[in-house]
């Protein structure tokens, strides 16, 4: 006879992925990039050379930070 699944406390709201710190160094990362190549909308390139800088400024945050991830977080800051 197997045990129960044992249940996972439920919460309304994840974890926070994103630190304040993490958020600002992308903001400032994107704003850096759009003026250095006039335009509205960086491509993937833009978000790999981003990722480290944000990475590298909270290295004790988990989880590292993707291109695809500092995407989709100005995605949902605009």
């Amino acid at each position: 006879m197997s045990s129960p699944p044992s249940k996972k406390p439920w919460s309304k709201f994840p974890a926070p992925c994103w630190t304040q710190v993490e958020t600002v160094v992308l903001i400032e990362a994107y704003r850096d990039r759009c003026y250095a190549f006039h335009c509205g909308y960086l491509r993937t390139a833009d978000y790999d050379a981003m990722a480290p800088t944000v990475t590298s400024c909270w290295p004790y945050a988990s989880p590292e930070k993707t291109s695809a991830k500092c995407h989709h977080k100005m995605e949902k800051l605009h």
